[in-house]
């Protein structure tokens, strides 16, 4: 139960906006508020810009190479604030270059 905790408006809850707005965890019937500076808002209301859903994408799901050969796998995430994007890669025996682009349009 959230009901009287009054949080930061801002992106770090908008998944909690989310959860109340899709009914998820019971918390469609609580009372969830935000402050903004000296204001409080109900959370519902609450609405901030540059706070997109990061989206992920990976540019194979399933990818099979021969022994020595070589495989480039993309994930490209995008968002607003940018979301940082980490994959494990534990347990593969070759070379593997991560590379890290952080670009805004």
């Amino acid at each position: 139960r959230l009901d009287g905790v009054v949080f930061d408006c801002g992106c770090s809850i908008r998944w909690i906006q989310l959860w109340q707005q899709r009914g998820e965890a019971g918390l469609h019937t609580q009372q969830l508020y935000c402050r903004n500076g000296a204001s409080k808002m109900r959370l519902h209301n609450m609405y901030i810009n540059n706070c997109d859903l990061p989206e992920i994408s990976v540019s194979h799901s399933s990818v099979l190479v021969t022994e020595g050969e070589n495989v480039t796998v993309s994930c490209n995430g995008s968002g607003s604030p940018l979301p940082e994007v980490d994959w494990t890669v534990g347990g593969l025996h070759s070379i593997n270059t991560h590379l890290v682009r952080n670009t805004q349009i």
